[in-house]
Parts: C-alpha cells; structure tokens; sequence
C-alpha cells in the first residue's frame, strides 16, 4: 500500500498505536488506525475518493479531531492548490483500545512525498476571522512575501472570515502583509506581521477619529490624525478635502515647510490625490524622522472637482507626536506660470 499524509501517535511511555490520515496514490483520502481496532494491525476506518487526483498534483490535507468519552472523532478535508475541495471523509473510532493523541507528525508508507506547510492549530487554520471593522463595505486582502494576494474579501458587517486554504502558512511564513480598505477604495492599514500570518489567526481591527478645522476665511486647516505606534502597521488617513468652487481650474501640490517638527521614529507619506486610486507622484516623504522628498506631485482640480489630503505612516515607536507644517499651492496655470497662493495646513500626527 501506498500512503502519505500525517500520523497521530499515543503517548510517550508507549508509542506503539497510531492514528494516519493520508492519500493513497490510488486516488483516495483514507483514515486509519494501527494497533487500536485490531491488535498489531491495520484498519481502514473510512475512505473516499479525490476528484481529478493525480500524484503530481499538491494537495491540502485539513483534519479536525475531537476526543470525548465514547469516541475520537475525525473530520477529514482535502483542497487543490486554488482552494477548490476535492474530497472529504469523516470518521469515528470506538475501540476500548483508543487513545487521545500526544504527538502529530509526516506519515510517508512507500512512497516519495513532498510536503510544504504543516501547521497544528486550535482554531480553523482554513480562514482567518478580522473584527473590528466600523462596518460594511471594508475590502481585506493577505498578500505573501511576493506581492502575490492570497485571497480577498468584502466586509458585510463588523466582522468577517477570510479563507487563507491555498496557502494556510502565508508565503513563506514571513514577510506577509494584510491590507484593509474603505469602502471608498482607499487603504485605511497595511499591517506587515512581524512573525507569521497563519490559518487559524484572528486579528481586531483599531481606528481612531480625525479631528480637523478650517482658519478664518477657508485660508488655512489644521487637523490632528492618530497613526500607528508600530513598524509593522501603516495607518492611512484621510485628513482634509480641498475643493475648487471657482468656474477655471486650478494647479495644486503640498510643500513641507523647514519649521516642522518631526521625530526620529516618523515614516510617513503624505499625498494629495484627486481620488483613492490616483495618488499624485512623488509624495511629501519622511524616514526616521528625516524627509527625503519636500513636495508633491501637481494635481489638476477642475471647476466643482475635490482634491484629498492623505497621510500614510507610523511613528516606530509610541507614545509619540509630531507637527507638519505644510504649504497647499494653489496657482492658476500649470508649472506656477499663473498667479499663486499659499495656504497653510497644519497637520498634527501622533500614535
């Protein structure tokens, strides 16, 4: 016979029964015991077929086992690379000679087998559940170490579950990231795990308000926006709208201005962009504290169209605050060949 998957064993002080979930290169998913039902022997407790199996494909095997006092009970799962299931089996053993498993381990039974990810789980490692989203309409996407997204959804309410099957240890157990937008399209955080993005997680989602006001005249802004107090996580943040009421189009950018307060642990980027998806280039850029680009790219605001200020960022470590003062130029022409002004706005950012 022909088998791999994995196998669970009994305690140390005996190690001689075992439990095995495993393919049979036949095409099936099997669950057997050895040393439970018969003594010294084999017995396949249940079986079923895999749609479309071939031994070269990869396969995701999900078990879930639960012990209580008349049986252990198996709940067998298997999925193809893109998350589609192709099988699954469940299973009861009742044997006075059963055990409650000690270890999990690889099971291969004459054959060659290659396996990726193995993760033990409390939880189901299938999906990940996120909480704390203000509502409806919140976009959630867990993309790997290569850019690539594993899977994305929409939020129907304050909380949702994301399958994660085609690749339950997100890349290669580091360096994924989870992407949260609003509803509008624009992200909200990008939250960079600093350890491993793995099946079974839950994760809380913290938002925090915006309080912004516009100067005498509709001549200057100040707003006060809460970003991240950790490298791992960038908040963005809507902070002001800018509006052209007048009846010919108007060029605008930001300018950082020197008098800024900034502190070491800042990164940030602040843009400003006349929808989520057309953020103007490049930014306002800070690093550790130290800017490295002074002004925005120009934006074209026709007569009625609104521009929108956006903060990208974290401060590394928290508490921490710091105050941006920035210009908004606003000219008549393009490249400042028309008249200009300067509106101050002031943006105080802190975790």
């Amino acid at each position: 016979m022909v088998f791999y998957g994995f196998a669970l064993i009994n305690p140390e002080l005996n190690l001689n029964q075992l439990y095995e979930v495993s393919i049979n290169t036949r095409g099936t998913i099997n669950i057997r015991s050895f040393n439970v039902e018969k003594t010294n022997k084999w017995r396949t407790l249940a079986s079923a077929t895999i749609t479309g199996y071939s031994s070269a494909n990869w396969y995701v095997i999900v078990l879930k086992y639960e012990v209580d006092s008349t049986a252990v009970n198996f709940y067998v799962w298997v999925y193809d690379t893109n998350g589609n299931q192709v099988a699954s089996v469940t299973a009861s053993s009742t044997s006075s000679n059963r055990f409650t498993p000690a270890y999990i381990g690889l099971e291969v039974d004459n054959v060659i087998a290659r396996f990726d990810d193995f993760i033990i789980s409390a939880g189901d490692p299938r999906s990940l559940l996120f909480s704390g989203l203000p509502g409806a309409g919140y976009g959630i996407e867990v993309v790997d170490d290569l850019g690539i997204v594993v899977n994305s959804t929409v939020s129907s309410s304050t909380s949702v579950s994301l399958g994660v099957v085609p690749d339950i240890v997100v890349g290669t157990g580091t360096d994924g990231k989870i992407n949260i937008y609003r509803p509008s399209g624009y992200g909200c955080l990008s939250y960079a795990s600093p350890d491993s993005i793995l099946g079974g997680d839950s994760y809380t989602l913290s938002t925090g308000s915006i309080a912004s006001s516009v100067g005498p005249n509709s001549t200057s802004a100040t707003a006060s926006v809460p970003v991240s107090g950790s490298n791992t996580t960038a908040s963005h943040a809507l902070a002001l709208r800018i509006s052209n009421a007048d009846a010919k189009p108007y060029y605008a950018h930001l300018l950082l201005d020197s008098s800024s307060s900034i502190s070491p642990s800042l990164t940030l980027n602040v843009t400003i962009s006349l929808s989520p998806t057309e953020s103007a280039s490049p930014p306002i850029q800070i690093v550790g504290g130290a800017p490295t680009t002074w002004a925005t790219g120009w934006v074209t605001l026709s007569p009625g169209q609104t521009a929108y200020i956006y903060l990208s960022g974290y401060h590394s470590s928290a508490p921490s605050s710091s105050t941006l003062n920035i210009l908004l130029q606003y000219c008549s022409a393009p490249g400042e060949m028309g008249a200009c002004v300067y509106y101050p706005v002031t943006l105080s950012v802190y975790s």
